[in-house]
């Protein structure tokens, strides 16, 4: 082909590409003006947890839906680091606060009329874990997880929704609040934990026993003075025992084996361990000699003690066998369980079935971090899987 003859078409080429895109730019625009996107086949992306603004630019206050009277309702689509039952001095009304996951803001909720309200809106980033004085005046707050965690005391104000915040710079591997409004804490140093009771009004510290292991796991008790239980993290590869602190004595209970875990009072516990290839759990008081195989096999991280009572605990779990996978493969997220509510008797073995929870809610839930209010009218979790929080009303085991 001569030169001149390409270098024509080339030129015809460009005029022809140059004319195409005037007309798309404008005269390509159609009346309606309405935007097409590509149907990706996501589903609906909204966001339950959005509060739409209200004109004046502020929060809209949400209102719990306590109408139906269900015992057993999910109370927030937020996802919730931390809650306790609160009555504050400035009314009568008991709340029920909590914190939420990733911004620290805490809210209250009014169980009577619904009302829910943010206490605190001062941002605490990454907020993963907390716990709130029964008065509703304190607050400790983990942000992050693992080596990254920080830890934040927050005094929450009854005037306006600042938090005063000041950190806390000790290794704390476990933390609750108790029922006289102050706060436990473990601190891992070299080669052992140390237990310590945290007064948030003095801001004194007081060190309450020693652990003589590292990854250790702690079951709290209600005040400093309580009894409490300790035992080396567990896992399904490695044996554990467990150690139970009375006056700051600690003293070894007959409870060993591979993947042990425990929870219970200082006369009941109820504990699980790896049998074979089955993850079997087992009721045990220390006024009898023997332990008793439980009804159902739970991990007992998934329960809590009946207010003033020593041998009724309320657990989550199900009537299907667990493997000897247990409990690693809960903790890594990897097996996620179907839970209902079960009440057992520790002395006697006794079972009853409180709520059948999928039937219930039609959904199926991963319950853990349970806590009662202060009389064991109410039972508040959350889900596993969303970090929801649930409340489910009791009535027949208060008189226990």
């Amino acid at each position: 082909m001569k030169r001149p003859l390409f270098i024509i078409i080339g030129a015809v080429i460009v005029l022809v590409l140059i004319g195409v895109w005037v007309y798309i730019v404008f005269f390509g625009q159609t009346t309606t003006n309405q935007d097409t996107y590509a149907n990706l086949g996501i589903g609906d992306t909204t966001d339950p947890s959005y509060v739409a603004p209200s004109e004046n630019g502020e929060e809209k206050t949400p209102v719990i839906d306590v109408a139906t009277n269900q015992r057993l309702r999910q109370l927030t689509t937020r996802p919730v680091a931390g809650y306790r039952e609160v009555k504050t001095d400035s009314t009568e009304t008991v709340l029920l606060y909590y914190t939420e996951k990733g911004t620290g803001h805490i809210y209250s909720i009014d169980l009577q009329s619904g009302e829910e309200k943010r206490v605190s809106a001062t941002t605490i980033p990454l907020s993963y874990r907390s716990t709130i004085t029964p008065n509703g005046l304190f607050t400790l707050v983990q942000s992050n997880n693992g080596t990254n965690a920080r830890f934040t005391l927050g005094t929450i104000s009854t005037t306006s929704d600042i938090l005063i915040t000041e950190p806390i710079d000790e290794k704390i591997i476990a933390f609750t609040s108790t029922l006289d409004n102050k706060f436990l804490y473990a601190v891992k140093t070299n080669n052992s934990v140390i237990a310590k009771e945290f007064n948030p009004v003095s801001k004194t510290i007081k060190d309450l026993f020693t652990v003589p292991f590292r990854e250790a796991a702690i079951v709290w008790g209600n005040t400093a003075t309580s009894s409490h239980l300790f035992y080396p993290k567990a896992s399904a590869e490695l044996e554990g025992f467990v150690y139970q602190v009375k006056n700051s004595k600690s003293t070894r209970l007959p409870i060993d084996g591979y993947g042990v875990s425990v929870y219970g009072t200082d006369t009941s516990l109820i504990y699980s361990k790896k049998v074979t290839n089955a993850y079997k759990s087992y009721l045990f008081s220390t006024t009898t000699p023997e332990a008793i195989e439980s009804p159902i096999d739970i991990i007992p991280e998934k329960c809590a003690t009946l207010p003033e009572s020593v041998t009724v605990v309320l657990c989550a779990g199900s009537t299907k066998k667990l493997d000897g996978t247990m409990p690693d493969s809960w903790y890594k997220g990897i097996v996620p369980l179907v839970d209902d509510l079960w009440s057992i008797n520790t002395t006697t073995g006794t079972l009853e079935l409180l709520s059948a929870v999928t039937n219930e809610t039609g959904r199926q839930i991963d319950i853990s971090n349970l806590l009662f209010n202060h009389n064991g009218s109410r039972l508040y979790f959350t889900d596993s899987s969303s970090h929801n929080l649930w409340l489910f009303e009791l009535t027949s085991l208060n008189n226990q």
